[in-house]
């Protein structure tokens, strides 16, 4: 595991100590310094707090990124203490309240307090598939994983990811939520949207392969 020494003041480099594992210590570094500059400071200031901490740099960027910059009303000393008496991840992430999916993102993912986010367990199996593959396209792809749970549900969240994943050009960020509404009522049976489906759209898509002309 690798070793953080004291950081050097007035510097915003996370100074590795010397050690046999020089370049484990060299990841390390060169992860920290991938997270956005608005929050290298805080992420920065809990790495140097122990050894396990640092780590997550490599090993769990967004659990780490969490414990340093949650989201309000999320208190992260529970997990914070999981991390440094070495728990496992699934058990220090859901203190976070991090999704071990989350695990692969890379640091330059999170722009923003990570928030609260699908995890439920066909999720999980489909998001796998459904990573962003730019870093510089992760920040709005999360966002946009969010909002789609958050005004819909986790079907919705699982096809956004997916659109996004495969062509960021043609999902339109700003009609997210007339989409969404669109998702919500044609999977809730009891409401007059529902009715109206087949009317308004036609046969209604099995898992959201298609999108109402206009609308993304």
């Amino acid at each position: 595991m690798a070793r953080v020494c004291e950081p050097i003041v007035m510097t915003s480099n996370l100074k590795l100590a010397p050690d046999r594992d020089d370049r484990r210590c060299d990841l390390l570094e060169s992860r920290l310094r991938r997270y956005h500059p608005r929050f290298q400071g805080a992420v920065r200031a809990l790495a140097v707090r122990h050894p396990r901490i640092a780590d997550l740099a490599a090993s769990f960027p967004a659990l780490l990124f969490a414990l340093a910059v949650p989201r309000r009303g999320l208190d992260p000393a529970r997990a914070i203490a999981c991390v440094i008496d070495g728990h496992a991840l699934a058990e220090a992430a859901p203190a976070a309240d991090a999704p071990l999916w989350l695990r692969k993102l890379p640091p330059e993912t999170f722009a923003r307090p990570i928030p609260r986010l699908p995890d439920g367990e066909l999720f999980r199996r489909q998001i796998a598939n459904h990573l962003p593959r730019s870093p510089k396209l992760a920040p709005t792809w999360l966002q946009l994983v969010a909002d789609a749970a958050e005004r819909a549900h986790e079907p919705m969240a699982a096809w956004i990811a997916r659109e996004f994943a495969r062509e960021p050009r043609r999902v339109k960020p700003a009609r997210l939520r007339l989409i969404c509404l669109w998702a919500w009522y044609s999977t809730e049976p009891a409401t007059l949207g529902h009715e109206s489906w087949p009317r308004l759209f036609g046969q209604r898509p099995a898992g959201f392969k298609w999108i109402p002309a206009g609308l993304c």
